[in-house]
């Protein structure tokens, strides 16, 4: 629905379907209000209203998706992320620790705690990417990605390895 138009009830739109005993919408049959009535004028009044609200509803609401941050799969984009102004020091200590984790278990633990800190919480649109795809995905992580992302959190690669622990 390009820029919200769409096409407006007139009562000479209506037609009397002699089976209802009532007027119906010619160009919309389906069952919303306003398309079936008994009286055409009240009938076009109320289907462009509510019209007139869905189309209003779902504009704003695809407004609202297109400035949603889109969802991240990839474990790269969550250390690229880190790498941005948008990461603070902590939440790269965590990335830290994830990078570092020996096991699965304690790579997931280390994740869900990220993602329930409260201070500095994983962002939501990445928790698939660190929670599901990083263990394996942190593999291929360059080490210059690593040391810069260690540098920012303030830790050194034995400080990390044994933090993690």
């Amino acid at each position: 629905m390009k820029r919200g138009l769409y096409r407006l009830a007139n009562p000479s739109d209506y037609e009397f379907n002699e089976e209802l005993g009532l007027w119906e919408l010619s160009f919309d049959t389906r069952p919303i209000a306003g398309t079936r009535c008994e009286d055409p004028v009240e009938g076009a009044i109320l289907y462009n209203e509510k019209r007139k609200r869905f189309v209003e509803t779902y504009m704003r609401v695809q407004k609202e998706l297109k400035n949603r941050p889109v969802q991240v799969f990839d474990f790269n984009e969550v250390m690229a992320w880190a790498l941005t102004d948008d990461a603070d020091a902590k939440q790269c200590w965590y990335i830290c620790k994830l990078l570092d984790a020996d096991n699965m278990q304690t790579y997931c633990q280390t994740a869900l705690d990220f993602m329930r800190d409260e201070e500095s919480p994983l962002p939501h649109h990445m928790e698939i990417a660190v929670y599901f795809n990083g263990f394996k995905q942190r593999l291929s992580v360059g080490s210059e990605l690593i040391k810069a992302i260690e540098n920012k959190a303030g830790v050194s690669a034995s400080t990390a390895k044994s933090a993690a622990k």
